[in-house]
């Protein structure tokens, strides 16, 4: 029988979505709304062939980092202020270290990749229970509804979704979407890069104002991690594996272990630390790879957060957020890396998967792909770094607008 190894780590994993003190834990400096998981596998010889390099990449590595042979080469080894910019940030050791961590793999490794917006969860589990018009697709109502809160961040908004549930609750959390949401309809009036924001606003409210139904709101929401393994299901049935075939192995935390064990649907599944298995570090460093490019992305695109109602009066709705010009100003072997990390993720064998809310997903694979639309450094060289940055601009609105068609 074939025999299949696959391995799994996450980054930014938080187990609840909650309150602290006057802030939402996922929106913290540190943290993210995006929650990344990566499987990577392969038939039992390309994964010792695998292992084999990555073994080799850390010894390496460990050497040019000053860590000792018994020490483990974690992500984190690597600064954050080289991900300020993509990877136009790195410096020599950054660049070196992640150009040397890509070229072990090859077209035969299996790579399933999961961006999830903790936001769009928090707002599924609200909207749950809740009948909309026949005519409203509920995947389109509800990227509106996490892309406005993630965008603004309404602390009046925050601190209702944080509450008992309760008739009285809902309605008073019902009511604060639906003033917010006027307030930024209105305050627009004379944007014209909220033109298309404005239809979506004006069909939101209502839609929110036909609501009858109780919304499902908690002290705090936990993760849901049966999400993570359903995909994953899809992935495999894509790629003709049969669980049976699958050792898998995982980071040790409880709750992933809990949900790959549920219906003992795999050969075998493993909980292992990260320090005993190079499969593990090997995923481990992909997924914060792609946790940290996917937050710097949001991060600079980031609307002023709305602490108050208030706040609406002085707003600026008119400049345009794009990306600064910095994120293009790639040397060429800064420019190679997009197209070696492009080529692994656009590979038969890699799939990139997200929820109903795709922006930031949509935003990492985008500019891989946008760097390589160009063939060679010198074609990428001749528009300006400002052209680049609208160019992007352009071209992750007319991805996100295809993908949102898909709803």
């Amino acid at each position: 029988m074939r025999l299949v190894r696959f391995y799994y780590d996450e980054s930014f994993h938080d187990r609840k979505i909650t309150l602290k003190g006057k802030e939402v834990n996922i929106y913290k400096v540190d943290a993210s709304d995006s929650f990344v998981a990566v499987f990577v596998g392969g038939d039992n010889a390309v994964i010792d062939g695998l292992n084999n390099k990555f073994s080799r990449f850390e010894t390496k590595h460990k050497k040019s980092f000053g860590l000792e042979y018994e020490q483990e080469l974690k992500a984190t080894v690597i600064g954050k202020r080289n991900f300020k910019h993509g990877v136009s940030s790195f410096n020599k050791d950054t660049l070196t270290f992640y150009k040397d961590y890509f070229s072990i793999y090859t077209e035969s490794v299996y790579i399933q990749v999961n961006v999830i917006s903790k936001t769009a969860q928090v707002i599924w589990t609200i909207f749950q229970n809740v009948k909309l018009p026949y005519v409203v697709k509920k995947k389109e109502f509800l990227y509106s509804v996490t892309k406005f809160l993630n965008n603004y961040r309404f602390n009046d908004i925050l601190i209702r979704i944080f509450e008992e549930r309760g008739k009285l609750n809902s309605k008073i959390l019902m009511n604060e979407f639906i003033k917010n949401l006027k307030l930024i309809f209105e305050s627009s009036s004379d944007s014209t890069k909220k033109r298309l924001e404005r239809a979506a606003l004006n069909d939101l409210i209502t839609i929110l104002n036909g609501v009858k139904d109780e919304l499902n709101i908690s002290y705090s929401y936990e993760w849901d991690y049966n999400n993570i393994f359903n995909l994953f299901d899809t992935y495999i049935i894509e790629h003709s594996i049969i669980p049976k075939q699958i050792d898998l192995f995982i980071d040790n935390e409880v709750n992933t272990l809990e949900m790959a064990t549920k219906d003992q649907k795999f050969k075998s599944v493993t909980s292992c630390k990260s320090e005993e298995n190079e499969g593990i570090r090997t995923c481990d460093i992909l997924s914060n790879f792609i946790g940290r490019m996917v937050k710097a992305l949001s991060d600079e695109l980031q609307e002023p957060v709305i602490g108050h109602v208030t706040d609406v009066e002085t707003y600026d709705f008119k400049t345009k957020r794009i990306l600064s010009k910095d994120w293009f100003n790639l040397n060429e072997e800064q420019f190679n890396l997009y197209k070696v990390i492009n080529n692994i993720l656009k590979s038969e064998k890699t799939s990139v998967y997200h929820s109903f809310y795709f922006d930031h997903t949509i935003l990492f694979i985008g500019i891989l792909s946008y760097v390589s639309e160009y063939s060679t450094y010198s074609d990428y060289q001749k528009n300006s770094l400002e052209i680049h940055a609208e160019y992007f601009n352009t071209y992750c609105c007319m991805l996100i607008k295809d993908q949102y068609s898909l709803l």
